[in-house]
């Protein structure tokens, strides 16, 4: 535990995204610790677990995100939020803060976004944070990465609670909430780099225990704003289908229908025009680290001599929803099983993986018998060799030792998993 705080620290306030072998080497340390931990953690008392969860995510409170610069995008739209700005009305690389010498903080967060050429994609629950965290960081940036630190650890705080909850009442060892309390990708990509997947974990946790406890149509609240998060829980609709029964349509009306009403201070028609811009980017244009995309994409580009992203990337996506739909309606499934399923296959399609993108899949995980996730929120480390010495450029090869070793894991799941702690 003092290895994997150690290695906490030094991932959240000391490592260079642009040296990417400390990175992939602070990582693969503390990746070591975990199992360690894990293989201890039978002797430890569920508290004792949930506290030490809580305690490595405190340790990043004041630190800054040093492995991702969205952060500057966060702050931008809090700010125009605040100022009474639609932020989704607003491009920032059409905006001149030189003559505005009362948002300097602005005008860094402009000069250092990545993203500045589109207009922002972020539902309206995480521009409510973002607005928070400025508001109550006084308008700096030092300011507003404590604030939000502060959210994410409140929300993941919770968040493992509620897993130990779930686990007690499907039956599952409490303890196995340790393998998502202590996974390195989790820590450092959520509470360090600041991704609000843990955010959306947190209302996806209380859908779930509302639903588990009858109360259907009052987890189409935690479950609305999940989607107005971020909009990945989307996929996971198709799961419970069955399990709704009849109370199926009204349950899905009252989810679209709230999450509509969370656009409301912001709804506009150039709204849904910049937004649906930006998302049609994200398919059509957007390659990162991809798997089974890049294998279609790279034999359909030999024969048509060009990258055809414009059309495999939603070839892809029809296929990542035909899967879905699979998974989601196997009757040999469990729900958390179908889940589960649902967003692996959703990554394996998807023409952009970030590692922060992987880490979700550990919280479905504990509630079923599979382990590959592990594997992977480890392997996409690999993906920051992408980024060394500050010169973007995707290296294949680990791109290809990534996913060969993924699948090979997939496929030899039986032979290995049991080995792995906290199996019970």
């Amino acid at each position: 535990m003092f290895v994997l705080v150690l290695g906490t620290i030094y991932m959240g306030y000391q490592v260079d995204r642009s040296n990417s072998w400390k990175v992939i080497g602070g990582f693969a340390v503390m990746f070591v610790a975990m199992f360690f931990v894990l293989k201890n953690a039978t002797g430890m008392t569920f508290r004792t677990l949930l506290l030490l969860g809580i305690g490595v995510r405190a340790v990043l409170l004041f630190s800054t995100p040093q492995l991702s610069d969205d952060y500057h995008r966060f702050f931008w739209d809090g700010s125009l939020t605040l100022h009474q700005v639609n932020p989704y009305l607003v491009l920032p690389e059409g905006v001149n803060m030189s003559a505005d010498s009362t948002a300097p903080e602005m005008q860094v967060a402009l000069e250092r976004m990545n993203s500045a050429e589109y207009y922002t994609v972020y539902p309206p629950i995480s521009q409510a944070y973002y607005a928070a965290a400025v508001l109550f960081g006084s308008h700096t940036m030092s300011g507003f990465l404590f604030w939000m630190h502060v959210f994410l650890l409140v929300a993941e705080s919770f968040l493992l609670l509620f897993m130990v909850f779930l686990l007690v009442k499907t039956d599952r060892n409490p303890q196995l909430m340790a393998l998502y309390a202590f996974n390195p990708l989790v820590i450092i990509e959520f509470s360090g780099n600041l991704h609000f997947e843990g955010v959306v974990l947190f209302f996806l946790a209380i859908t779930a225990w509302m639903l588990m406890h009858s109360r259907v149509y009052l987890a189409a609240v935690p479950l609305a704003m999940a989607i107005s998060v971020k909009l990945l829980p989307l996929i996971f609709l198709p799961s419970i289908w069955n399990w709704l029964k009849n109370k199926r349509y009204l349950f899905y009306l009252l989810v679209f229908a709230l999450f509509a009403v969370t656009f409301a201070p912001f709804v506009s028609r150039e709204l849904l025009l910049h937004w649906h811009s930006s998302l049609s980017l994200y398919f059509k244009t957007f390659e990162f680290n991809a798997s089974l995309y890049y294998a279609v994409n790279r034999v359909c580009g030999a024969f048509v001599g060009f990258n055809p992203i414009a059309v495999v990337g939603p070839l892809m996506s029809v296929v990542a929803f035909a899967g879905i739909l699979f998974v989601a309606f196997k009757k040999s499934f469990s729900i958390p099983e179908r889940i589960y399923w649902s967003l692996f296959i959703y990554l394996l399609c998807a023409t952009t993986i970030h590692p922060w993108y992987v880490a979700p899949l550990i919280a479905w995980m504990i509630f079923t018998k599979r382990r590959e996730a592990v594997v992977w929120t480890f392997l996409v480390t690999l993906s920051y060799i992408h980024y060394h010495n500050n010169a973007f450029s995707e290296n294949y090869v680990f791109i290809t030792l990534e996913y060969i070793l993924l699948f090979a894991a997939i496929l030899t799941h039986k032979r290995w998993a049991h080995r792995m702690p906290l199996m019970i």
